[in-house]
């Protein structure tokens, strides 16, 4: 009896000496691992970690989340009191090159907020009065935040983050008179409108509205099988892309146009560098790049100076079989002009996300078989969503806490 109670306390030390030698190993090398990932967005350090005996839970405790590449997602700022990682076996532990994190609690200052529940532009009148009530505002471009907004503030407003990259829905001067500070989102949503833009000239020039609706319709069984003429569209490959405005996301345009071997001109009002503009041909003035251009994509932001950059004229001097693309601002095109040139058949397609007085577009587009439209979502992803809202919070946290701005516009 003796015997057995003996192996059994050896058994049971040797089991107690091995749980604390793979929580030692594991401790040894958590750091590592969870630093791992190359393409990881932070760096994640902690001073404590505590695993509990089945290895089921793991609670890291004064956490530090450092931001790599605040691109890749949400851009963390300060201290993690801490994290716990649930569901976590030992299996996975040792041999994973992924950790899922259930839940982090930030210590951030805290606020009272008061959320747009109905997910709507809030009325004028209302956004006013509200104005005197809050000491910040996240706002979006279906805000209207013109001079009328701050003729009677008293005081309290301090900041408006706006999420998204334009903001002449915002008087940024009288913001400035007010000394409001006024953010923005840039670079967070780059490859998304680039994507978006690449989609809007394959989508314009094969003719996939047309495709789609006749296949919508139950009409393609009418259809005669020439091969000559049915849905026949124009090739992206090889030809000339001209960019109005070679900012961050039309330099992103020109890279995935590459991958088709596009080549690219552009018109901007300075040159850029030779690195920036990576092969690119500058024009110093818009009028002339326009013949040499097959596909022509607007990415400027709206102001008086590119209001109707692309209007009769410039349109004019397109080649026949030149498509329009816009994924800028509305403001950009002269409506009458591009439309006729549409109706005429002067050049071959035009792929459009955005318009003069959204959502309430012109309706002569809808009605041209050759234009392309989609209602404004050159940004509309989960990651790019996300980035652009998290941006925006992090400047209104910057701003109370007394930090530089991340994206200030005023």
């Amino acid at each position: 009896m003796k015997k057995i109670i003996s192996n059994v306390l050896i058994v049971l030390v040797l089991i107690a000496i091995t749980n604390k030698g793979l929580e030692i190993w594991i401790k040894s090398n958590f750091q590592a691992k969870i630093n791992s990932n190359p393409d990881r967005a932070y760096n994640i350090t902690y001073s404590e970690i505590d695993l509990d005996f089945s290895f089921d839970g793991i609670t890291l405790k004064k956490v530090a989340i450092e931001p790599l590449n605040h691109k890749k997602g949400r851009r963390v700022k300060g201290h993690v009191e801490y994290a716990t990682i649930n569901g976590l076996g030992l299996r996975n532990l040792l041999f994973s090159k992924t950790l899922d994190i259930d839940k982090i609690i930030f210590k951030q200052p805290s606020f009272e907020v008061t959320l747009n529940l109905k997910d709507e532009p809030i009325p004028n009148d209302k956004l006013i009065k509200m104005a005197n009530e809050y000491d910040g505002f996240i706002s979006t471009g279906f805000d209207k935040i013109g001079e009328e907004f701050f003729k009677d503030l008293n005081g309290k407003l301090k900041i408006i983050a706006q999420v998204g990259v334009g903001y002449d829905n915002i008087s940024v001067k009288s913001a400035e008179s007010k000394k409001i500070k006024v953010t923005n989102t840039p670079n967070v949503l780059n490859e998304a409108v680039a994507e978006t833009t690449i989609l809007l000239i394959l989508a314009a020039s094969r003719r996939v509205g047309e495709a789609y609706n006749l296949v919508r319709s139950g009409t393609w069984k009418d259809q005669k099988p020439d091969l000559t003429k049915f849905m026949i569209g124009n090739s992206v490959t090889g030809k000339t892309l001209g960019i109005i405005g070679m900012g961050r996301i039309g330099r992103m345009t020109a890279k995935c146009a590459k991958a088709f071997g596009m080549k690219i001109i552009y018109y901007n009002r300075n040159k850029l560098s030779e690195d920036l503009e990576d092969g690119a041909k500058y024009f110093s003035d818009v009028k002339s790049m326009m013949p040499e251009c097959d596909f022509v994509s607007i990415h400027t932001p709206a102001t008086a100076e590119t209001k109707h950059i692309l209007n009769a004229l410039t349109i004019s001097l397109l080649p026949k079989h030149a498509v329009v693309i816009n994924t800028s601002r509305g403001s950009t095109i002269d409506d009458d002009a591009l439309i006729d040139a549409l109706q005429n058949n002067k050049i071959y397609a035009a792929g459009l996300d955005v318009f003069n007085n959204e959502p309430n577009l012109d309706q002569r587009y809808i009605k041209l078989d050759n234009c392309f439209v989609l209602p404004h979502v050159g940004s509309a992803t989960h990651e790019t969503r996300l980035a652009m809202s998290m941006m925006a919070v992090d400047n209104i946290f910057c701003f109370f806490e007394n930090k530089p701005l991340i994206s200030e516009v005023v």
